[in-house]
């Protein structure tokens, strides 16, 4: 196809195009693809005649999610492990306008935050992590079809699936929901926190916001900006909005919190910042300390 076809030259039959790698597994896969791909850019509805000759695909999701087993052993784990809880909630933006943010180095440092919270015995026993990203469809965003990657639990109960899971663009940027059901899923977790059947007591929370700033759902993010400000007041939260990259809008970061708003320097430096000073819990009182993210190297 890159180069043409000279029009003398006799048409390929499937078994050529399948020993090129092209067989009919592909061409529905990328049939299907181009299809929704259309279908979310134009906001219409792929016809079923079409549908119907894909239909068979079937393609491994693109992110992991936690599954309701593993968010009720999360739940037993509080009766199980009494260790005071530090909740660390990261949303990360993963909108269409954010390609060309080096994916690959989010992926691989988080990866490298992960695997030195669960070499620590005391931190993968406090650490409970949240992971959602933020980039959905209208579609999505009307059903509440969120992309929760883990909600709140202990490394040992998702290793599976924080050591499986990917972040790619896709979709727009639906920033203020995912916050506020994050929030929504704090105080639930908290509720069972302080429950006489679990007892167990935590530090004030983090939420970290690794996005340019780009959102589309305003009045939700002024719903969650207030809902921010609310906790923060009360020491139950502690909110970092980074900027991934010089794009960054920090007028819109500096509205969640405009102390704490700054660009990255490098996603290695950042995780490791995060890391260093989660390790403070060592010598902190639960409920009464915050836990500072100290910036040395991750930010500009």
């Amino acid at each position: 196809v890159c180069r043409g076809r000279d029009k003398n030259d006799p048409e390929p039959d499937a078994e050529t195009l399948a020993t090129k790698g092209f067989g009919e597994e592909k061409y529905k896969l990328m049939l299907k693809q181009f299809s929704e791909f259309l279908a979310f850019v134009y906001e219409c509805i792929v016809p079923e005649d079409v549908k119907e000759v894909y239909k068979t695909i079937e393609e491994s999701p693109e992110e992991l999610q936690m599954t309701m087993d593993i968010e009720k052993l999360s739940v037993a784990d509080l009766a199980d492990n009494p260790t005071p809880r530090f909740q660390l909630m990261i949303i990360i933006d993963n909108a269409f306008y954010m390609d060309g943010c080096a994916f690959g180095q989010l992926n691989a440092s988080l990866q490298n935050l992960i695997n030195e919270i669960e070499k620590n015995s005391l931190l993968s026993s406090a650490v409970e992590l949240y992971i959602a990203t933020c980039g959905h469809s209208r579609k999505e965003k009307e059903e509440n079809a969120i992309k929760e990657i883990v909600s709140f639990a202990t490394i040992d109960r998702q290793r599976k699936i924080l050591h499986e899971f990917t972040i790619k663009p896709y979709g727009l940027c639906y920033l203020g929901t995912v916050i506020n059901m994050a929030l929504d899923k704090l105080e639930k977790r908290k509720e069972l926190m302080i429950d006489p059947n679990n007892s167990v007591s935590y530090y004030p929370s983090w939420m970290i916001l690794l996005t340019n700033g780009k959102y589309i759902d305003e009045p939700e993010m002024e719903i969650a900006c207030d809902r921010m400000n609310e906790m923060k007041r009360q020491r139950e939260l502690q909110v970092y909005p980074v900027g991934i990259t010089e794009k960054a809008i920090m007028d819109n970061l500096c509205k969640v919190d405009s102390e704490r708003a700054a660009i990255l320097s490098s996603f290695n430096g950042f995780f490791n910042d995060v890391f260093q000073s989660i390790q403070m819990i060592k010598n902190s009182i639960p409920g009464g300390d915050r836990i500072e993210l100290v910036h040395k190297e991750g930010f500009r």
